[in-house]
């Protein structure tokens, strides 16, 4: 379901689904046969058209993460809703009660002012410094000359420790006052309106004013009124609340007969029938008790459900399973995921795939919902004979879970992690399993693709690399900095390689041009893997652009595909709707085998264990995967800060072989006392005193075409630019 109100489910479609008769669908809903249900829960419903469709009343949709509902009807006794007899009186003026109207709109997603990752991220304005947002409001049938409260409700989308978002509000010309808020989180500025003269049509300003230095940005999120109004339907759904006295009239209803419903129970409402109306179109009825609520609807507006479909529940919480290898799909992805899956049963893995969707219904009761995702993966790990050591992510996701924006990619959803930056995709945090140290238990890895196709280039750079890799050349590369520190870690990474396959790129001496043809031929000869130390951004390698997006059709033509671990920010933020990054592209158009990174800020002094982690079990351990020597990383960095942890993860196969041992049919996974192997759950979780650190300096420089679409987007990147700027 696309919309609230009153929806008929056809007792056709329903037997296509069900794979019976309409006769005997009708039958079933004449009975009361037939149970509906909604996030677990049953709703109550009445047959209609003598069993030709089953009705009900759906609630408004306010889920972050799905712009529908899903309910799920089977075939066993249901909840039916009382039916009631209209009592009806003589019609008299409309009755009053209190209303709420909300505004909002969804215009742009404000990821960089740390909003919490549960809660709507779109918002309606940005407000700098004196900007101001002209927002009209409309009380249809106000009752008397004024309203009771106004809310507005805005996010600080940066924060000062003594600087306030200083807001000043207008009603109808006239100022309401002056408002200091602290801190980047959402507020509610409560104020009452009993006071001011409030119309119809009402114009409220939302302006920021200069309370200090630091350059503010406010988020305006939405605005709510209580007032009294009259009983005066504004169209031909109408709902509204009772009378206190138990004698309800409403007016104005557009048709000659209305569906009437006591809604004061959303989940099971009660039916009054289809009411005839006065000759003036009035509804005059008696109905006693408190706090009453009702719905009235013309037979006009009666919706359908937009697709009705079977469903096969897959035993997802069954406990005799014995996985290595988890492939978590995109539905429509589903048939080309089957290739990943046949390449790594070919490797000795036991593998299993599944659709995401079948994990929505098995784990968030069909709603889509990323934490469905972690509550598999540990409710695998924890249960499951054989604990899955490898997990891959099969699709793009996108911060805009709804496609309020109209761009897609969101088929496999991200987790987002909250980080002093603001949010960031985590697919990190969906193998973090036990707690919430950051510190992963199963390794995870995406696959961010749109078609079958690019899946294909990937296999290819997995297969070309795990062929021949341990004979190809590590180049350590290490971006200019003023005290030599990219060069200093770079030069300790490459210690852990034999020299003669060792090569190095210092863009402390080496200038630009010369440093981006080694870099090209390198990469059409013996190239296995390429770690980089220093700035990152969403497109690109280095503020000056050693390696960008750009350059990706050119390596496409190269002989490697090499993994790259790159030490540096933003390089893999897949979740921007309608964007690309630079990681992406260079692992789906089958450049690279595999890039290990952050999806936002990373701290240079923080990093270090993690990239020292990294490096030693890639190079000098018997790590046998990719993911087993992610998994080493992050425990030896198990005392950073939690988000360093979430923003570094891998665009790739978590299985990529890294030597030529044949996986161990069955590993053993200690999970003894709901803790894996090695997992430092006592340490302590810090946060430095400045993140990101003076030390990373990364920028973020977005591609040209991020113009178009995505321009709100950048705009809000840009923020985060602003923000960065206080470092050294």
């Amino acid at each position: 379901m696309e919309q609230a109100g009153l929806i008929e489910a056809d007792a056709s479609a329903l037997a296509d689904a069900l794979g019976i008769s309409p006769d005997a669908v009708a039958a079933l809903i004449r009975s009361g046969e037939l149970d509906l249900r909604l996030a677990g829960d049953s709703v109550a419903w009445h047959a209609a058209q003598d069993g030709a469709a089953m009705r009900f009343v759906a609630p408004e949709i306010d889920s972050p993460f799905s712009r529908h509902h899903r309910y799920l009807v089977s075939m066993q006794k249901g909840v039916t809703m009382e039916t009631r007899t209209l009592v009806e009186r003589t019609p008299t003026e409309p009755h009053r009660f209190l209303d709420t109207k909300r505004f909002e709109e969804n215009v742009f997603p404000g990821p960089s002012g740390g909003p919490d990752p549960r809660q709507d991220l779109f918002f309606w304005h940005a407000l700098s410094s004196n900007a101001q947002a002209v927002i009209p409001v409309s009380l249809p049938a106000l009752d008397g000359p004024g309203a009771q409260e106004l809310r507005v409700l805005v996010h600080g989308a940066t924060a000062h420790p003594d600087q306030p978002h200083r807001v000043e509000l207008h009603w109808n010309g006239r100022s309401l006052g002056v408002f200091d808020l602290f801190g980047r989180k959402r507020h509610t500025i409560h104020v009452p309106l009993t006071e001011v003269t409030a119309d119809v049509e009402n114009e409220l300003i939302v302006e920021q004013h200069v309370a200090g230095q630091a350059p503010p940005v406010l988020y305006v999120d939405a605005v709510e009124v209580d007032y009294v109004r009259r009983a005066e339907a504004d169209g031909p759904l109408f709902r509204f609340a009772g009378a206190e006295d138990g004698e309800h009239s409403v007016t104005g209803l557009p048709s000659e007969t209305v569906h009437l419903y006591d809604v004061t129970t959303p989940q099971q409402p009660s039916y009054y029938g289809e009411a005839l109306l006065s000759a003036s179109g009035d509804l005059s009825f008696t109905a006693q008790g408190s706090g009453l609520r009702f719905l009235a609807a013309a037979p006009g507006i009666v919706s359908a459900p937009s697709l009705v479909q079977a469903h096969a529940a897959a035993d997802l919480r069954s406990t005799d399973r014995n996985v290595d290898y988890l492939i978590i799909s995109a539905s429509h992805l589903l048939e080309d995921a089957r290739a990943l899956a046949d390449y790594r049963e070919a490797d000795g893995y036991r593998v299993l795939l599944v659709d995401v969707d079948d994990i929505y219904w098995a784990f968030s009761d069909g709603e889509s919902d990323p934490q469905a995702i972690r509550d598999f993966l540990r409710f695998a790990w924890l249960h499951w004979q054989t604990a899955p050591r490898f997990a891959t992510l099969v699709g793009k996701g996108s911060l805009d879970y709804r496609d309020l924006m109209g761009l897609g990619g969101n088929w496999l959803p991200p987790a987002l992690a909250t980080t002093d930056g603001g949010l960031f995709p985590s697919d990190s945090m969906f193998g973090d399993l036990i707690g919430d140290d950051g510190v992963p238990e199963i390794a995870i890895g995406r696959l961010p693709i749109e078609s079958g196709e690019e899946l294909g280039r990937i296999l290819d750079a997995i297969e070309a690399f795990e062929g021949d890799h341990e004979s190809m050349d590590a180049l350590f590369v290490a971006d200019d900095s003023e005290r030599d520190e990219f060069a200093a870690a770079g030069r300790l990474l490459a210690d852990w390689v034999a020299p003669e396959r060792r090569r190095e790129i210092d863009l402390n001496t080496e200038n630009l041009e010369a440093a981006r043809d080694r870099l090209f031929s390198m990469w059409n000869g013996p190239l296995g893997w390429v770690s980089y130390v220093g700035h990152g951004g969403l497109d690109r390698l280095t503020d000056e652009g050693l390696l960008t997006q750009t350059d990706v059709p050119e390596l496409v033509e190269l002989q490697s595909q090499p993994v790259l671990l790159s030490w540096s920010c933003n390089i893999l933020r897949f979740d921007i709707p309608g964007f690309s990054s630079l990681g992406e592209d260079l692992l789906t158009k089958g450049t690279s085998a595999g890039i290990f990174s952050a999806t936002g800020w990373s701290n240079h002094v923080d990093a270090d264990a993690l990239r020292s982690g990294f490096t030693e079990a890639a190079f000098a351990s018997d790590a046998e995967t990719i993911g087993e020597a992610m998994l080493r990383a992050h425990r030896a960095a198990a005392g950073e800060p939690v988000q360093l942890h979430q923003v570094y993860m891998l665009l790739g196969d978590p299985a990529l072989r890294l030597r030529v041992t044949p996986p161990e049919a069955n590993p053993p996974v200690d999970r003894g006392n709901d803790s894996p192997p090695n997992d430092v759950t006592g340490a302590p979780s810090r946060v430095p005193d400045a993140w990101p650190g003076s030390a990373s300096g990364c920028e973020i420089k977005p591609s040209g075409r991020a113009g178009g679409p995505f321009g709100p987007a950048v705009l809000l990147l840009g923020l985060t630019l602003l923000i960065r700027r206080r470092r050294a």
